[in-house]
């Protein structure tokens, strides 16, 4: 089955890849920023997050307690498998030699 592109959806910038492990949560984004001469250059980024639920709402904060360090060490080690392994580097490649 091939793969659909869901990275943008009705203008919407949605992430490449989500992992999560407990409550520790990881997410991929495929960036592009115009650079000149009309051309696009395209990078990778990740944010990481702990979510908690206070009262009846949901929150997300970007401080981890120490339990929550082999989560985030894991879903670190999971988006650089993905983004170098899977993807074959290649975007990761042309961006840092400049091609």
């Amino acid at each position: 089955m091939p793969e659909i592109d869901l990275s943008e959806i009705k203008g919407k910038h949605l992430p490449e890849k989500k992992f999560r492990s407990g409550s520790i949560y990881l997410t991929i984004w495929n960036n592009r920023k115009r650079v000149k001469d009309d051309k696009v250059s395209y990078f990778y980024t990740i944010t990481l997050e702990r979510r908690y639920k206070k009262g009846k709402e949901w929150k997300s904060s970007n401080t981890y307690r120490v339990n929550d360090l082999p989560r985030a060490v894991l879903l670190l080690n999971k988006a650089y498998e993905y983004l170098v392994i899977q993807k074959s580097g290649k975007e990761i490649v042309e961006e840092i030699s400049g091609n």
